[in-house]
């Protein structure tokens, strides 16, 4: 079974409250909040804390091995007794890269004789994934995403 990554969104600070502070502070006042508390089992918890980001496309999830590697290198603080921790711009950047979105190259449709552009369907995957990809980065840049392996 191969694992993935599910991204939550902080609901415990406000976007204001939680850009006002460093991305260390925002984690270590969530661990405080979780304590001992076995967030797998406390569903209660799990909700006031955090609100899964639902309808984002599927291949978001993946774990790469650039996204292993940097979880096993422990470069991510997991929470105690958890799968979660505060995102970290390495993985962000490595699932953007890992799409295209990061790179100099562009996905720009050819067309045909005919003036018919190819890949109209995956075109349009592509937009809504950058578009899912945009609403990560958001998150991210407010210190509102947490993720859990």
């Amino acid at each position: 079974m191969s694992r993935q990554l599910y991204f939550y969104k902080i609901k415990v600070f406000t976007g204001k409250v939680a850009e006002s502070f460093e991305p260390q502070n925002i984690s270590d006042a969530l661990k405080a909040l979780i304590g001992q508390s076995n967030l797998e089992e406390n569903d209660k918890l799990k909700e006031i804390l955090f609100e899964e980001v639902v309808n984002i496309n599927p291949s978001l999830h993946n774990l790469d091995p650039d996204i292993t590697q940097i979880l096993n290198e422990n470069k991510v603080d997991f929470f105690e007794n958890t799968g979660y921790f505060m995102m970290i711009d390495e993985i962000l950047t490595a699932i953007g890269k890992r799409h295209g979105f990061l790179s100099k190259t562009s996905n720009k449709n050819t067309k045909n004789k005919k003036g018919n552009t190819h890949n109209t369907e995956r075109s349009e995957d592509h937009k809504q994934l950058k578009k899912d990809y945009k609403k990560l980065q958001d998150l991210f840049n407010k210190n509102l995403l947490i993720a859990r392996v």
